[in-house]
């Protein structure tokens, strides 16, 4: 049935929700045969209508929700993010259960402002005190990370990045001074974007070892400035990139990996300035 119904929703997200009725025909989401080994053939009409009707709302939810969805993200902790009220699976948890996905969770989400701003999985975001930019710019998607709270007003907070980096200086990089400027979720997740977020955004089809070619969904291939190739060099496929100019003369074109929160400077490649 999932073979059935997937395509069509990748569909329906192009087109608009209101021309959808309330209810979605399984004869136009299945074959005779799969109602047959589902048991769906054996359902009296009112329990036929009734799931039809659940089965067109489930699918309007799909939709609505689908731009917060992040590659090789489960479809389990994908619903988890969905906003209170909206996720078909149990709207409760057991307290247990939510801590220990907070602690789970204490891993990178995303980078911006060139390490002015650290998210969280959590859902937490953090504001780096600018003297500790110059490390945290070098933090990237996934590490994970361990929070101290001081007994000072500033800083109120320590974050350590435990991860291992292959680089020299790594060992004095480990730790920034931060503000908590959003706590962690009540599901210990990540908010979702809004849709527009996404909008106009390419993807990633490949990212060369180095981190210095970056060639996008359009075909359109970029060369990478060096300081930015740690960044880029850990890129996943299918990372969500919008494209804009900057004001560099080397680089006149910045790369904002809207999955990862990272900024780059970039210009064509084959462009020589």
């Amino acid at each position: 049935m999932l073979q059935k119904i997937f395509p069509f929703l990748l569909f329906a997200l192009t087109l608009s929700p209101s021309l959808f009725c309330e209810s979605l025909s399984l004869d136009d989401i299945t074959t005779e045969d799969e109602q047959m080994k589902m048991g769906l053939n054996k359902l009296t009409a009112p329990e036929r209508d009734a799931f039809e009707a659940w089965l067109g709302k489930w699918t309007l939810s799909v939709i609505k929700n689908a731009p917060s969805h992040q590659t090789g993200e489960s479809f389990a902790t994908w619903l988890q993010k969905w906003p209170k009220g909206t996720s078909p699976i149990k709207k409760t948890e057991s307290h247990a259960n939510i801590e220990a996905r907070l602690e789970y969770n204490k891993v990178i989400f995303k980078v911006s402002g060139d390490g002015k701003t650290i998210e969280l999985k959590d859902g937490s975001v953090w504001k780096v005190a600018d003297y500790e930019t110059y490390k945290t710019r070098k933090w990237q998607r996934d590490d994970p990370i361990s929070i101290e709270k001081t007994a000072y007003t500033f800083p109120p907070y320590i974050l350590t990045n435990n991860a291992v980096h292959q680089y020299s200086s790594w060992a004095t990089q480990k730790t920034a001074d931060c503000e908590m400027i959003r706590p962690p979720s009540e599901q210990a997740t990540p908010p979702p974007e809004k849709k527009s977020y996404y909008e106009g955004a390419k993807t990633v089809k490949s990212v060369s070892y180095n981190g210095d070619l970056v060639t996008l969904s359009n075909n359109a291939s970029y060369d990478i400035t060096p300081v930015d190739q740690l960044k880029t060099r850990n890129w996943k496929s299918n990372d969500r990139i919008s494209v804009a100019n900057s004001n560099d003369v080397m680089f006149p074109i910045t790369l904002k990996n809207l999955d990862s929160g990272e900024d780059v400077g970039a210009i064509l490649h084959g462009t020589y300035r």
